[in-house]
């Protein structure tokens, strides 16, 4: 039903992530969607699905891992820094409101090539505090 974001132009997939985010809760069916978003290769459906993914809250859960991949990994720091605010908004207590399904993705960060993936997979893990255990 989200076939908007599968759409062969960019701005259309783009448009439809915003369409979603603006939806809220009401368009928790789309995770696996924006999911699947957040390998767009166009930046800005990248940084719309993970807006959308921040405005849907908890129902978003299953897409944890991915928004933290998105939030680590992407070459793109808009991208990146949409992701983690994404994940802030389920706060109040930052991560460790999401607690375990935080927890595979950061430690497979932890591995990466990149000193600094390695390093905000650290920093998100210590955030996670108990949660990690």
């Amino acid at each position: 039903p989200w076939c908007a974001l599968q759409d062969e132009d960019a701005g259309i997939r783009e448009e439809a992530a915003n369409a979603l985010a603006n939806l809220g809760e009401k368009a928790a069916s789309a995770v696996p969607a924006l999911e699947a978003a957040l390998q767009d290769e166009d930046a800005e459906v990248r940084k719309s699905a993970a807006r959308a993914l921040g405005c849907l809250g908890e129902h978003a859960a299953p897409a944890v891992p991915a928004l933290i991949r998105a939030a680590l990994q992407d070459k793109v720091s808009a991208v990146c820094i949409e992701a983690e605010d994404s994940l802030a908004r389920w706060e109040p207590v930052g991560l460790g409101r999401i607690g375990a399904p935080a927890v595979p993705a950061l430690a497979a960060a932890l591995q990466d090539e990149d000193a600094e993936v390695r390093k905000r997979a650290a920093l998100a893990l210590g955030q996670l505090g108990k949660h990690a255990a």
